[in-house]
């Protein structure tokens, strides 16, 4: 059998439930993780099945020949996310970074051509003038960078498609430290108070149009990240039964992303990210009495219809995100003394709840699983320097312990 015929007998085109075609031929070895058929994974989002095929077929040839670097770790990235072993955010942020970085540095070199002196050449390249109008990059995309390489070579490696792991021996940068600095206490509270009055506005508004609409849910949105501390691909991915009715809570069980060019439900970031978040009653009583009232009746999927979405679809993050930009910039120009909101992503709705939480004295385990960190640590390294009273305690604890008077 010709090699051309070879590689077209293992390509059988499928498609996932959003439709995007894609692939999972056998390379004819044995996995040595797991004994049975190695395969391989790669998606073809926003082609047609034809372009689809062909562009499998000259993808599996490259494969089966020994590639290059980056085809190769575009079929780890695949691979990762078709067997669970990374989810739908991790390998989107995988794929920016072979694109961005990897890709225009290293485009038609084979894996065993990569030395150790490459990967450090490259990452000290990036940290110099890596970014865009060529400044440097931070020392966390860096390190993203580095440990993504590190362990696709390892993958490529234990399938005899690279010899070696040049990265191993090499220190990878050191990510800056990730804390946050919400802005003042009363700052917050306006933004809020303002949010929550502008949902009330647009939901009295009955010649509202498609744009009122899309603003309407940006603010719904950006109230949920506020006042819940759901990332923004979980506030988009709420179902209608995801809202309690009886009990004041919304189920987080999915998120959001793009794929293929269109907005879809999948999995959120990670296992612990899957949660129950209690809700005070103004939020509930604005997404239960004010919003469901409001939105259109339920679409062919009932109760599985998106919550924050008028016409049943899956928003995307961008227009949301767009949304929230106008919101922020009317905010600001209505209240010129919040000092702070006016360069809020809307990521930071999220951060202002957990530091308000923990600045109020809320309990660390509690507020980490609201959020759906892994552990407290995730917590303790964004946020401890927002925790009251630590600090105090142990200077008492030394005041103790040198008899000072009145520290008995």
């Amino acid at each position: 059998m010709s090699a051309g015929a070879d590689v077209a007998a293992r390509l059988t085109l499928r498609h996932t439930d959003a439709g995007v075609p894609y692939v999972r031929p056998s390379l004819g070895v044995p996995d040595p993780a797991t004994g049975r058929p190695m395969r391989v994974y790669r998606s073809f989002p926003g082609m047609t099945d034809e372009q689809a095929m062909a562009a499998a077929t000259a993808w599996l040839t490259a494969v089966m020949g020994g590639g290059d670097l980056p085809s190769l770790v575009a079929t780890w990235i695949d691979s990762c996310e078709a067997d669970g072993r990374a989810g739908a955010a991790t390998s989107a942020k995988r794929r920016s970074l072979l694109r961005l970085y990897v890709e225009p540095a290293w485009r038609g070199r084979r894996p065993d051509e990569v030395t150790p002196m490459d990967v450090s050449n490259l990452e000290l390249a990036l940290l110099r003038h890596g970014g865009r109008e060529g400044r440097g990059l931070s020392r966390q995309t860096v390190n993203a960078v580095h440990w993504m390489l590190s362990a696709c070579f390892k993958w490529l490696s234990e399938r005899g498609l690279a010899s070696g792991v040049p990265t191993r021996g090499l220190r990878a940068p050191r990510p800056e430290r990730r804390s946050v600095e919400p802005p003042t206490e009363e700052a917050c509270l306006a933004l809020r108070a303002w949010l929550y009055g502008e949902a009330a506005r647009l939901l009295a508004d009955q010649g509202r149009d498609a744009a009122g609409t899309r603003r309407l849910v940006s603010a719904l949105a950006a109230l949920v990240a506020m006042d819940a501390g759901l990332r923004q691909g979980e506030a988009l991915g709420l179902r209608v039964r995801d809202l309690g009715r009886r009990r004041r809570e919304l189920v987080v069980a999915g998120s959001v992303r793009v794929e293929g060019g269109r907005a879809v439900r999948g999995a959120t970031k990670t296992g612990s990210s899957m949660r129950t978040v209690a809700i005070d009653r103004r939020l509930h009583a604005l997404l239960s009495d004010g919003w469901m009232p409001a939105r259109r009746a339920l679409g062919p999927h009932g109760d599985a219809d998106p919550l924050l979405s008028e016409d049943g679809s899956w928003e995307p993050p961008s227009r949301v995100r767009a949304g929230w930009y106008g919101l922020r910039s009317d905010f600001a120009r209505a209240s010129p003394d919040a000092a702070g909101v006016a360069s809020l992503r809307f990521h930071d709705l999220r951060h202002i709840h957990a530091s308000l939480l923990l600045a109020e004295g809320a309990d660390l385990k509690e507020v980490s699983t609201r959020l759906g960190h892994a552990d407290t640590g995730v917590t303790t390294e964004i946020y401890g320097h927002v925790m009251p009273g630590h600090d105090q305690r142990v200077a008492d604890a030394w005041g103790r312990l040198m008899g000072d008077p009145g520290e008995e």
